[in-house]
């Protein structure tokens, strides 16, 4: 004797998964606000420097930019902007390695790749070779090669720096001197392995 399939009633009011509130995307919707209006302050940040809007919020072929900009003395830059202006969450702007690892990885495309102009990162909150941001630090100065600089609207010398890449004459071909640059002291070395191969 077979027995009969139950059919249970489903109320249609009952929300189904996906209908549920995502804590994540709740999350997600604040950062990309958060940082949207951070990416406006730095680039009026840039503009106070000395910089005109060539290109805004779009892409070079096919790699997320915030803007292309041109400084008073001709020289063309890619900005890409990292940060937030409420700064109170664990690690904000480059402060965190995945951060750095998407930065980097745009750096190279556009650099390396595309062949846009130098990159220039802005960023809320630069990583220090202490504390937390230790690991984001270390990275972040690996990537100096495709990094023209990282410079934060909270820094002086940041400010003096850009301003000297967008108005001085000749326009500068090369970066100058910065702190996050600087590969830590206790860096692993390879040449163990090296010597061994």
């Amino acid at each position: 004797m077979k027995t009969p399939i139950k059919v249970v009633d489903t109320d249609p009011q009952d929300p189904y998964e996906g209908d549920l509130p995502d804590g994540a995307s709740i999350a997600q919707s604040r950062a990309a606000r958060e940082g949207a209006e951070f990416d406006a302050v730095a680039l009026h940040w840039i503009q106070h420097a000395g910089a005109t809007v060539v290109q805004r919020g779009r892409d070079i072929r096919g790699v997320p930019i915030d803007a292309v900009v041109q400084g008073s003395n001709g020289s063309l830059f890619t900005v890409l902007a990292h940060g937030n202006i409420d700064r109170d969450g664990k690690r904000p702007g480059l402060r965190r390695t995945d951060t750095v690892r998407k930065v980097g990885s745009s750096a190279y495309l556009l650099t390396s790749v595309v062949e846009a102009p130098p990159v220039l990162v802005i960023t809320s909150d630069i990583p220090k070779e202490s504390g937390r941001t230790k690991q984001a630090a270390r990275l972040l100065a690996l990537h100096q090669r495709v990094i023209f600089d990282v410079l934060s609207p909270e820094d002086v010398a940041s400010f003096h720096r850009l301003q000297r890449y967008l108005t001085g004459k000749p326009a500068p071909d090369a970066p100058e001197p910065a702190p996050w640059r600087a590969l830590p002291t206790d860096q692993l070395s390879l040449e163990v392995w090296r010597t061994r191969a």
